[in-house]
């Protein structure tokens, strides 16, 4: 018998290179004044409460969620992070460097950014981007390809979907990452696009992200979950803290966001102590019953006071949520707000305040004629208020930052 000798070729295997563009916030606030009211109190809340675990990064306020879960499933690929600080630096860099896939993700503040600089590109590789805008401006890109979620990516870059967190890009960062449970809210506010139904993430899932943030500085975790407690799988919190706790000595515990309605069920309260919550957000946007009914929040003024003392009993911190613009909003209803606020300053932990922003989807934007600027909820000017109801809104806009920073310092 010849023995035969088994020559094995040597594979020639290059990983793909891939590239994920974020935007810096400092690019997208530029020409800002940093000395407006609402600049000033928003850095107050990484002054005052930085101790707290209120961390905010040099160049985003928070990570960005959507690259560590593409980046969770691209075990084969070279991955390289790119901060857009300076549009022509970024493009000197994109032409000076060669990738395979350059991936972003597309809003109404940075859309502007990306759209110069693809542009102005003139390499090789191909832009894969998804967001939440009408994608419609990149149409004649022939380069460009856009994708409605992250499974969909996965199919066309020839990869099984699982859902998976990767953020060894931001290794070190000091943040406070997002966990999510479920996905969906049973509530029908007008003003919101969130999915109606409700999807669960398994335990497997759950214990994932727990381990994900390893890589992470941080003292709170907040919680993805539009309405927590809708769904069933809440208690899975505490098995995520116990095993963060193993390699997080510091960590505090858990913010999530919820509704009065939540808060009044019983036995809630002690579902929040059991489960590791310290920080409870609610959305009470306004303190006016017949706005309030109008929106179709599941809440009036007499449920936000037992859910605020309710609370405030319990020793969990509250952060108040509150919108800047809804069309019926007067200088009275807005002294309503004005007044509820400092009547609780002592049990409000942070103030958390938007201007009106008409998402496309929402049926607020169904029902109020507007412009592209209008979806923008950085901007308070908005095409659909009249001189009176801009002189009610600077009104409110300047009172409640001033009490907001005046909460901040106590």
């Amino acid at each position: 018998m010849v023995k035969q000798k088994l020559i094995f070729k040597k594979r020639n295997y290059t990983m793909k290179k891939i590239l994920f563009l974020q935007c810096s916030t400092n690019l997208i606030n530029k020409g800002i004044n940093k000395n407006n009211i609402a600049s000033l109190y928003y850095e107050g809340i990484y002054t005052y409460k930085k101790e707290d675990g209120y961390y905010k990064g040099v160049d985003f306020w928070e990570l960005p969620l959507w690259i560590a879960e593409i980046s969770g499933l691209l075990a084969d690929y070279e991955k390289t992070l790119h901060i857009v600080k300076d549009i022509n630096e970024t493009k000197n860099f994109l032409n000076n460097n060669s990738f395979d896939y350059i991936l972003f993700s597309a809003l109404d503040v940075n859309k502007n950014f990306y759209i110069d600089i693809v542009k102005d590109y003139k390499n090789t590789a191909i832009f894969l981007i998804g967001g939440y805008i009408d994608f419609s401006i990149f149409k004649d890109f022939n380069n460009v390809k856009v994708f409605e979620s992250i499974p969909l990516l996965a199919d066309f870059l020839k990869i099984d979907y699982k859902y998976n967190l990767d953020f060894s890009l931001f290794k070190g960062n000091y943040t406070i990452p997002r966990l999510t449970l479920s996905t969906g809210c049973k509530n029908h506010c007008k003003f919101c696009t969130i999915e109606k139904t409700i999807k669960e993430k398994s335990l497997q899932d759950v214990i994932m992200q727990a381990k994900s943030f390893e890589e992470l500085n941080f003292k709170l975790i907040y919680l993805n979950d539009k309405t927590f407690g809708q769904a069933k799988n809440y208690n899975d919190l505490k098995i995520a803290y116990k095993i963060i706790k193993t390699y997080n000595k510091n960590f505090k515990g858990f913010i999530i966001q919820t509704t009065t309605a939540q808060i009044l069920k019983k036995g809630f309260i002690e579902d929040l102590k059991n489960n590791y919550v310290v920080i409870v957000e609610i959305g009470i946007e306004t303190y006016n019953n017949d706005l309030l009914f109008n929106l179709r929040k599941p809440q009036n003024t007499k449920t936000i006071d037992k859910a605020i003392e309710l609370l405030h009993n319990a020793d969990i911190k509250i952060i108040g949520n509150f919108i800047i613009g809804f069309i019926n909003e007067t200088k009275e209803t807005y002294n309503n707000t004005l007044n509820f606020i400092k009547k609780n300053k002592e049990k409000l932990y942070i103030l958390n305040i938007y201007n009106l922003a008409l998402y496309s989807n929402a049926e607020l934007a169904k029902e109020i004629k507007h412009i592209e600027n209008d979806t923008n909820e950085l901007i308070q000017e908005k095409s659909f208020y009249n001189d009176t109801q801009k002189q009610a809104n600077n009104h409110f806009y300047n009172a409640i930052f001033k009490i907001g920073l005046r909460i901040l310092k106590k």
